[in-house]
């Protein structure tokens, strides 16, 4: 292992400070708050946060199936959910919306028949029914391709592997292929009102595991989510 021999500690500080930079960057962002929102969170309600719709706007795998990429999806679906919900109920704290749990989200869009494979299929006001609560955040992201299975959950041994150092990946420049689009709106149940909305914008580096690109991604959203 005397590849890692090499002035440990300030090599790794080097490359971490780069590799966190890297991450996500040159972003655009825009958005929105009801001016009846304050009116329509002040007493205590319900929140879900729904799978995620993910939108494909790329070429084809040639070494992936549909069943294949179809399975990738889902699991993206309840890794981003699941991000979402670390955020947002580390925003709200002190809030008096409550946070559905998750599993408890699934569980109900189940039993309501509601396949999160065609969640964009339904209003919000249809899901905030099927999840028995007041309102939902419903999201979007748009990726322009398909990692391998390894991969798709950030399971990659090699890009995780720098000289010997585990789990920093290889820098590198982002390109137009790297952007990630990604929309999360809270709705409420009454006539599926948005009452706020937070599209973003920017270079992504999928080398790191995917769920650890999109906490980036939820964690520029969510800052600007009202406290209250």
């Amino acid at each position: 292992m005397n590849l890692i021999e090499f002035n440990f500690s300030k090599g790794l500080l080097v490359l971490l400070l780069f590799s966190c930079m890297s991450l996500f960057h040159s972003c655009s962002s825009r958005a929105y708050k009801a001016t009846n929102y304050d009116e329509l969170t002040e007493k205590s309600q319900m929140v879900a946060i729904m799978p995620y719709e993910i939108i494909f706007n790329g070429k084809k795998p040639k070494n992936m199936t549909e069943e294949e990429m179809t399975a990738q999806d889902n699991r993206e679906k309840l890794g981003f959910q699941q991000s979402l919900y670390k955020w947002v109920a580390s925003r709200w704290r002190r809030n008096s919306l409550q946070l559905q749990n998750p599993s408890t989200t699934l569980s109900k869009l189940k039993k309501a028949g509601i396949d999160i494979y065609n969640i964009q299929e339904y209003t919000g006001e249809e899901l905030a029914r099927a999840a028995e609560v007041d309102m939902v955040f419903i999201s979007t992201v748009v990726k322009h391709r398909y990692r391998g299975d390894l991969a798709s959950m950030g399971i990659d041994v090699v890009q995780r592997t720098v000289r010997g150092v585990a789990d920093v990946p290889v820098p590198h420049i982002p390109s137009k292929t790297n952007d990630v689009f990604a929309t999360v709106s809270l709705v409420h149940s009454n006539h599926s009102e948005t009452i706020w909305t937070h599209s973003r914008t920017g270079a992504a580096n999928w080398n790191y595991p995917v769920p650890r690109v999109m906490d980036a991604v939820h964690k520029k959203i969510v800052r600007r989510l009202p406290k209250r």
